[in-house]
């Protein structure tokens, strides 16, 4: 539309009211232009304003979003690994439990009730209660604890076939102990899981 604006007057000489409206013409032409242009600029530096604002309102909310998936992150690999040590203190249970299984039983009770009985040395007796299945092997190991160990008391061996083959009850007249192989797993699995809950 301004290129269809004529640039100069149709002739060389103009009358003087004639002269005036083409100089206001040109002078109401230049400053739409000017204005046009400082439009522009400021069209211009609002979209450079907006894009950089917008830049900055993604980087944060991407921070934001980069943090609370670095913290869920964490807290997943935390449950992981939770998990993780219950399932290795699992497996490392399992496979004493299986090397166990390969020893004979009575061997395995007759060393629990010797252990057991050399750490009870307060009382003045000692009862040691097993399967019958194993009394043999008990009877054998406390013997040899009694010979050399002069422990100066008296230790009774009982039987009791309610007992499972594993299982190894130490009485004497201040306390009970279950030296059983099962329960010192379970004791164990306790200070594991005990040891790992304190790391953590």
């Amino acid at each position: 539309m301004v290129d269809a604006l004529p640039t100069r007057p149709a002739g060389r000489i103009l009358p003087a009211a004639e002269a005036q409206a083409w100089q206001d013409g040109f002078a109401l032409l230049h400053a739409a232009q000017q204005e046009s242009e400082r439009l522009r600029q400021d069209a211009r530096s609002a979209y450079a304003d907006d894009c950089a604002r917008g830049y900055a309102d993604g980087k944060a909310r991407g921070e934001e979003e980069a943090a609370t998936l670095v913290v869920e992150t964490a807290i997943k690999v935390d449950r992981y690994l939770g998990t993780l040590q219950e399932e290795v203190i699992g497996l490392a249970l399992d496979v004493v439990r299986r090397v166990l299984g390969d020893f004979d039983v009575g061997l395995l009770v007759a060393k629990a009730a010797r252990q057991a009985v050399a750490e009870i040395r307060r009382g003045k007796y000692i009862r040691v209660t097993v399967h019958p299945d194993v009394a043999e092997e008990v009877r054998d190991e406390l013997d040899i604890m009694m010979e050399g160990g002069g422990l100066g008391l008296t230790v009774e061996l009982q039987l009791d076939s309610t007992l499972a083959e594993g299982a190894c009850i130490v009485a004497t007249d201040i306390a009970v102990l279950d030296a059983s192989i099962d329960t010192q797993l379970d004791a164990l699995k306790a200070a594991f899981t005990g040891k790992a809950e304190d790391d953590a």
